[in-house]
């Protein structure tokens, strides 16, 4: 799915001004790059900072937005690596179920009430990872009113969101609210290519100062020569086409892998059919740690239910998490059918043993 052409053309484009594109550039990022993500944003330069991917802007907020023992309010199940960069910044975590629909704001809000506001609410709000499920307008308006009245912090991780391929398109909390306290995470790594190592936080200048002081301190300035090769790539008018493309090929991914599970493995396993994104959410009939681990085996990446959840409680046990992302969809039935392979057998309802 790489547009590689284009990112060739762009590099090129990139490299003619080669004195620029591989000097220092400002710690909040390459200015031409900020000028464009602002201009799709609805912002201005001074909102945005670029970082090496979505996860290091999201540790940046972490280690500079949070203290030691703030409390983080987070979806259950939720991305793992961003357990992990809270985990390490020392905030305490508190899971909130995600729905059909996404995160459970009734339970959210009487969280609220029992315990008063967290420090920040962290959701990804679109085609959520690992779930896939998006966020209703309505919950993202509740959400936003929620946040004013009792004032903490949203930190809206939205790679995802322009990968559609069915359902209607809704507004991100940022565009609810543009000048509250939202840290909008965003990534050129799943809309363009993930070497390139491009993502962007977007918030209120203050913030984004803070986020560009910790970036200076920490690799002086970020790698100008990817972010160059960026912003000429949608400078040139090819990151809408590129995006469309990606997402004309994750729908027959998707398609191709739901049929293939459906087909081989059956009343064994339950699909969320999600309308975007990378990452398809399914129970089997099996404990999902030991399922990975046999399909890992087996050659097919699968990623355990519970490694999404903060307790190790049984959440997730039956859960697993497939990307359909990197695989034709050519190769989907091979894949379900080696799955398939490493189901435990089905035990004999007659007599209480395996089949």
């Amino acid at each position: 799915m790489i547009p590689v052409d284009g990112i060739r053309r762009a590099a090129r484009l990139a490299l003619q001004d080669g004195n620029r594109s591989l000097s220092y550039t400002e710690p909040a990022g390459l200015p031409s790059l900020r000028a464009w993500v602002a201009a799709k944003e609805r912002a201005t330069p001074e909102h945005v900072l670029i970082t090496n991917g979505s996860l290091q802007a999201l540790d940046f907020t972490a280690r500079v937005l949070l203290k030691h023992g703030d409390r983080v309010v987070v979806e259950a199940p939720t991305y793992d690596y961003s357990i992990a960069v809270f985990r390490r910044a020392g905030v305490r975590l508190a899971g909130v179920p995600v729905q059909d629909d996404g995160l459970d704001v009734d339970r959210f809000e009487a969280t609220l009430k029992r315990e008063g506001p967290p420090i920040a609410l962290y959701l990804i709000p679109t085609f959520q990872n690992p779930s896939g499920v998006c966020l209703s307008a309505a919950k993202r308006e509740r959400l936003v009113e929620l946040a004013q009245h009792w004032g903490f912090m949203i930190l809206e991780d939205d790679p995802y969101r322009e990968l559609r391929f069915g359902g209607d398109a809704v507004p991100t909390l940022r565009e609810l609210w543009p000048d509250g306290e939202i840290v909008h995470l965003t990534s050129f790594t799943k809309t363009i290519a993930p070497g390139l190592r491009c993502g962007a936080a977007v918030g209120p200048p203050r913030l984004i100062e803070l986020l560009a002081h910790a970036a200076r301190h920490t690799y002086i300035s970020p790698g100008s020569v990817a972010q160059a090769i960026v912003a000429a790539y949608c400078s040139a008018g090819l990151y809408e086409a590129g995006v469309a493309k990606i997402a004309d090929k994750l729908v027959c991914r998707r398609d191709a892998l739901v049929g293939a599970l459906q087909a081989h493995l059956g009343d064994r396993v339950e699909l969320a059919t999600p309308q975007g994104g990378y990452f398809l959410w399914a129970s089997v009939d099996d404990d999902s740690a030991r399922f990975a681990a046999r399909a890992r085996r087996a050659g097919i990446h699968v990623v355990a239910g519970s490694q999404f959840f903060l307790d190790g409680n049984g959440e997730g046990d039956r859960a697993i998490r497939l990307a359909f992302a990197s695989a034709g969809a050519g190769l989907m039935d091979e894949a379900a059918t080696r799955l398939a392979a490493c189901l435990q057998p089905a035990p004999d309802i007659r007599s209480g043993s395996p089949v």
